[in-house]
């Protein structure tokens, strides 16, 4: 309990290291439960694999965070609705930043079906994760205003249970929003958004999307010289 409190403090400040820190010790800690315990607590191996899947994610190691997400959603009964709503909204996440937004959807879907499925409680929870990914999947099919309210619940659902990456990467969508819409100062502002009370400074993979995002905003505003600079910060 004490290493998942870690790791969901870690989730809210964007802390890597110490997600990871706090991540390992927890998987080292299940291992050692008994097979009785993890059968009366599903929720248990579920969690622990979440937050492996999370650090992975965080490391731009998108392939290896679906599996983690994938198995914790496997391992999910009923009794862990929560749990497994919770990944598969981050495998819906992974699912679109890894361009397949059919997939995306059908996860974001299913982690909705899953949470529907649990207590009267969590009937009208929303997964911020599964909530940015339908936002980004409707952003690239075209559909401004659903890919709006999208990220209007992922934003509602973030004061809740805070998550500095699902954050950043609900800015980034807004941003990439308001390119298309024509609003390259609101684009630039989250942008700016995505980027700012990190540890140190967000996860390399997410930087080189912010920068490629700027460099299009900037176009978009006129500023070839920004574009220009922003583009150079992106890499090849």
């Amino acid at each position: 309990a004490a290493a998942l409190i870690r790791l969901a403090l870690a989730r809210r400040t964007g802390d890597l290291e110490a997600a990871t820190a706090a991540s390992s010790r927890a998987q080292a800690l299940a291992a050692q439960l008994p097979g009785e315990t993890h059968a009366r607590h599903p929720e248990v191996e579920a969690q622990v694999l979440a937050g492996r899947g999370i650090v992975e994610l965080w490391a731009g190691r998108l392939d290896e965070a679906a599996g983690y997400f994938a198995d914790g959603a496997a391992a999910s009964a009923e009794a862990a609705a929560y749990e497994r709503a919770d990944c598969l909204g981050y495998l819906a996440l992974v699912e679109a930043l890894s361009g397949r937004l059919d997939r995306a959807a059908d996860r974001a879907e299913a982690a909705a079906e899953a949470i529907s499925s649990g207590s009267d409680v969590l009937t009208e929870h929303i997964i911020p994760g599964a909530a940015v990914a339908l936002a980004w999947v409707h952003l690239q099919w075209g559909d401004l205003r659903e890919a709006h309210v999208q990220l209007k619940l992922a934003e509602s659902a973030l004061r809740t249970a805070p998550d500095k990456l699902v954050s950043a990467l609900a800015c980034a969508v807004a941003a990439q929003r308001g390119v298309a819409g024509g609003r390259a100062t609101a684009a630039v502002e989250m942008i700016r958004r995505a980027r700012e009370e990190w540890p140190a400074s967000p996860p390399g993979w997410l930087e080189a999307r912010l920068a490629v995002l700027e460099s299009r905003a900037a176009a978009a505003a006129g500023d070839a010289a920004a574009a220009a600079a922003a583009a150079q910060r992106a890499g090849p």
